[in-house]
């Protein structure tokens, strides 16, 4: 199932909106468990606030006019992330006109809720409150994993995102098979 970004703006809001632990933690798990295995880790990034692709070459420039906001949901982050992919891919002549027209017709798509978020995403200016420990909890939840599990694996492996994939996909043993790779930091 496609998870639509709308459901990741309504469970960034649900953190923003709390300053209890076990409320993000729940938001979050809830979300996660509804994600399909092979897009649990961008969700899992976008509301961690970072880009699987690092680098868009998307400016604050390009994001000061947002076209008009889109009614109703519509994307969905498996869009959201091929989008991101082509612009971060984008380079030589034109690379700029290419950028603005990906990134126009990614936020016409858009709701209003949906351009702030994903402007926010791309500045690095996501502030939610959805810091590392409690993304682990919520993989940790949503999984059915012990929490010492998934810290351990987010220890070896490096990002949470990456985690999730793994307990979607094959719940404790999966992060238990986690071990030191050299070159990994």
């Amino acid at each position: 199932m496609d998870v639509m970004l709308a459901e990741v703006v309504d469970a960034s809001r649900a953190v923003a909106a709390t300053r209890s632990r076990t409320a993000k933690t729940q938001a979050l798990a809830g979300l996660f468990a509804r994600c399909d295995p092979t897009q649990v880790g961008v969700v899992v990034s976008y509301l961690s606030g970072v880009l699987p692709q690092r680098r868009l070459g998307v400016g604050f420039r390009s994001l000061g006019s947002l076209p008009e906001p889109a009614t109703t949901p519509t994307v969905t982050v498996a869009e959201v992330d091929a989008a991101f992919e082509r612009l971060a891919t984008t380079h030589g002549p034109g690379a700029t006109a290419s950028r603005r027209s990906e990134l126009g017709a990614l936020m016409v798509r858009a709701t209003q809720a949906e351009q702030h978020f994903l402007r926010d995403l791309i500045t690095g200016n996501l502030r939610q409150g959805a810091l590392d420990g409690v993304v682990l909890a919520a993989i940790a939840s949503a999984y059915a994993v012990p929490a010492a599990v998934v810290r351990r694996a987010t220890m070896l492996a490096g990002t949470a995102a990456e985690d999730a994939t793994l307990a979607a996909e094959g719940g404790a043993a999966s992060l238990e098979a986690v071990t030191v790779r050299v070159g990994r930091p």
